[in-house]
């Protein structure tokens, strides 16, 4: 579907040599809507000027530009010219490589911005400290993605800014009413308040929770999916939940999962290969997951058959149903095999194993021949 021109048409060996409208070719001589949707390439032009899905070639790289330049590196790497670095060790993602350009951290680690710039230092997480030291914390009592941040600072007339305790010399003015006990009971216009401090929007954790603060208020307008903030507090909804109205009651689901059948206050998640399922049945697909396709409400492995008309394509990778749900899938993408039918990842192991097992051997012959010599 979507073919312009073809080679040997009509005929067992016909293939696609270039696609109608907007629809780009894939590797396997099929048309399709978004190269996305096919890990690893990009929408660029093949040899002859057509539109055509083609490999990114950059190591390290998650989404390719139509030049074949990388725009956006996995996590644990940030673009340096045309190539992807690797991070510092103790960052999830950075702008840089250095220990200070964090811009994201693992669980259990907190990013402490540097400045008044966007990147930071992995530090452990808050740990609750006795005693009245300045910038030390009273109370570890919030808790976002994994990592735990302060609700109260030791220092009465210290509070909480974007998850740390900061001296008064050193914090920005994000407090609007002087602070007691250790908190701000009121934030500044630009942040909002939530357990017991002001946050950012801009920054982490703030940013992780809410989209949008109030113009006239310390409240978050928009929270993130996940999030509640009520009167300041956060509320984290149980898993798979979008919005809630507390913790042990969702309203409305995440992509991915749906209204569990024996506690419609829970999500669970769509049944395997599915990446989107009906609200209130897990089991129900309409939208599936790389490697699957959709046949009557479930998603099958693209290279198995859906027990009626439609059958599979040994290796297929990428998939959608053929016209008319009849015969074989139409597929994108075949994965790297080899006659043995393993990937070249297996190869590469198994090569590697080899490698080492024959230079062992080697090298015990040699020294065994050479003390014989010596005898």
């Amino acid at each position: 579907p979507g073919c312009k021109t073809c080679s040997e048409p009509k005929t067992s060996k016909e293939v696609c040599t270039e696609c109608e409208g907007t629809k780009a070719l894939t590797p396997t001589g099929q048309c399709i809507y978004g190269c996305e949707h096919l890990e690893g390439y990009y929408a660029g032009t093949n040899e002859g000027g057509k539109k055509a899905c083609k490999k990114c070639e950059v190591e390290n790289c998650l989404l390719c530009n139509p030049q074949g330049q990388c725009d956006t590196c996995k996590d644990g790497y940030y673009k340096s010219r045309a190539a992807c670095a690797k991070c510092d060790t103790s960052c999830k993602t950075c702008a840089n490589g250095k220990p200070n350009g964090c811009t994201s951290c693992e669980p259990k680690k907190a990013l402490s911005y540097e400045g008044a710039g966007n990147t930071g230092t992995c530090k452990p997480e808050c740990k609750p400290v006795s005693g009245g030291k300045d910038g030390t914390c009273k109370s570890c009592g919030l808790s976002i993605d994994g990592t735990s941040y302060c609700s109260a600072c030791n220092v009465g007339t210290e509070y909480p800014e974007n998850g740390v305790c900061v001296k008064k010399s050193a914090r920005t003015a994000s407090c609007q009413a002087e602070p007691s006990n250790g908190v701000c009971g009121t934030c500044a216009r630009g942040f909002f308040r939530m357990n017991g401090g002001c946050y950012e929007t801009t920054k982490l954790p703030g940013k992780s929770v809410c989209l949008a603060a109030a113009e006239a208020s310390d409240t978050c307008q928009t929270p993130a999916d996940g999030y509640k903030l009520n009167n300041g507090a956060l509320i984290t909804c149980s898993v798979g939940c979008k919005t809630c109205t507390s913790q042990d009651q969702c309203d409305t689901c995440k992509a991915g999962y749906a209204k569990d059948s024996s506690n419609t206050k829970k999500c669970v998640p769509c049944v395997t290969g599915c990446s989107e399922c009906n609200a209130n049945d897990a089991t129900k697909c309409t939208v599936c997951a790389a490697g699957y396709y959709l046949s009557k409400e479930k998603c099958i492995a693209c290279d198995k058959s859906d027990g009626g008309s439609i059958t599979g394509v040994a290796n297929c990778a990428s998939c959608t149903p053929p016209t008319n749900n009849k015969g074989p899938v139409l597929c994108y993408l075949i994965q790297n095999t080899n006659k043995s039918g393993l990937s070249t990842g297996a190869i590469a192991e198994i090569s590697v194993a080899v490698i080492v097992v024959v230079g062992g051997l080697v090298g015990f012959l040699c020294w065994w021949f050479i003390c014989r010599g010596k005898a």
